[in-house]
């Protein structure tokens, strides 16, 4: 949560600092970076937290995959990229997207460490190292806040500079996340030594499962961020800023659901767990979503208004319109963690899948009449599939009716009462 509201700090300081049209720019950096980490993570992360939380594969048994994993995946990107600068064809990314080459290369550089960053974040989830992976995704949002806080005061903020100051609080940030995993893991030399074996016997396993999870996040992402590459190619850059505000916005009411999500995905595989604690917590998120779709209705244009200034008007009309994915996205953002965590990773996949077909037609078709607002409708549908699809699936495997599974209760809320009675205990 403390995060989230750094994040946020940051989204409002870089809107205050550019212009609609620099916004714009710095938002495809932040494409950009975020693309790189969601493309080329290929399940390690999500497969690490499972198979070290199963007990399958030790905290250092995995940072060793990680290392080797890692830097491949980055030397083929290096490869790649100057493969197409020789080529000059990284010019034609910039034409067709209008995004500048050097915002283009400290994205690709920015994604390679948060892809890192989140791999250690992975592994101490794996651990049920809750209270580190909290300072760390704390100090995610932070630092690079504080990085542009700094820079503003320097020198004229402009959107390269702010992806350089972007780029290098990762840099910093990674370095904490890989003293905070290796100094735990050199407390126990054994455990890494007697783990030596089972690393290429798990491998091949961690990548079957990690490719269903990382196929289902890349679709899911494209589905919804990558609409601001179709948005990109039709229309201008201010467009783009507006809808990724939009969508950072989104990410702040869909916080509590994403944390609960988070703390789920390690523990649903274990033999103590409740998933009927799951489903109370699941329909308060649900009654909690409908009073901030509400919220969000009456109160987008004006806070938008005062915080960011008349310019950004639209991200608050966008968000209005947004209005839906607060209730429906809460779904998934619980459930798809219970299901991959309890090993049905296709199901995510599924609705990914088909939601990012649906999208990206129902895009084609509203963004170049509709702009901004066709793309967020475009969003609504996406979410709405993704929720349908992921409660399907929740109900076959656990043979539950989906009505059951959102119909409020009075009792509830006793359960929640339980729940912070046992918080408070411990």
């Amino acid at each position: 949560m403390v995060g989230g509201a750094l994040q946020l700090g940051l989204t409002i300081l870089a809107a205050r600092l550019l212009g609609p049209e620099q916004n714009g720019h710095y938002a495809q950096f932040v494409l950009v970076f975020n693309l790189v980490f969601i493309g080329l993570n290929f399940g390690l992360g999500p497969a690490s937290t499972y198979f070290v939380a199963s007990g399958r594969l030790t905290e250092a048994a995995a940072r060793r995959i990680s290392v080797r994993v890692i830097s491949l995946i980055t030397a083929l990107l290096g490869l790649v990229t100057l493969l197409i600068w020789k080529a000059s064809m990284i010019r034609v990314v910039e034409s067709a997207f209008k995004i500048p080459v050097p915002l283009f290369l400290w994205g690709l550089a920015g994604g390679v460490l948060l892809l890192t960053f989140n791999q250690m974040l992975a592994i101490m989830m794996g651990g049920h190292r809750y209270d580190t992976v909290n300072l760390l995704n704390i100090s995610k949002a932070g630092v690079p806040l504080l990085f542009i806080a700094l820079l503003s005061l320097l020198v004229a903020p402009d959107s390269l500079n702010l992806s350089i100051a972007h780029t290098a609080a990762m840099a910093v940030v990674l370095m904490l996340s890989i003293m905070a995993l290796t100094g735990a893991s050199e407390k126990n030399r054994s455990a890494e030594l007697m783990s030596e074996k089972s690393v290429g016997s798990v491998l091949h396993a961690m990548l079957g499962y990690g490719a269903l999870v990382y196929a289902s996040n890349l679709l899911h992402y494209l589905a919804m961020r990558g609409l601001l590459l179709l948005l990109s190619y039709y229309s201008i850059p201010e467009s783009v800023g507006f809808l990724n505000l939009a969508l950072l916005l989104l990410e702040v009411t869909l916080l509590l659901p994403s944390a609960i999500g988070q703390l789920v995905f390690p523990q649903s595989s274990t033999t103590g767990f409740d998933r009927r604690v799951i489903e109370i917590v699941l329909r308060i998120n649900m009654l909690i979503g409908l009073f901030l779709a509400v919220g969000v209705v009456l109160l987008s244009i004006p806070v938008i208004r005062v915080l960011m200034g008349e310019a950004y008007v639209s991200v608050g009309s966008a968000m209005m319109h947004l209005a839906p994915s607060v209730i429906l996205l809460a779904i998934p953002r619980i459930l798809s963690q219970v299901l991959s965590g309890q090993g049905y990773p296709r199901y995510p996949l599924i609705a990914a899948a088909l939601s990012l077909v649906v999208g990206a037609i129902l895009a084609v078709l509203l963004i170049p009449r509709w702009g901004v607002l066709g793309a967020v409708w475009a969003i609504n549908a996406v979410s709405a599939i993704t929720a349908t699809v992921t409660l399907v699936g929740y109900s076959r495997v656990h043979k539950v009716a989906m009505c059951e599974l959102l119909k409020p209760r009075f009792q509830d809320w006793a359960g929640v009462q339980r729940m912070l009675a046992k918080i408070s205990r411990s």
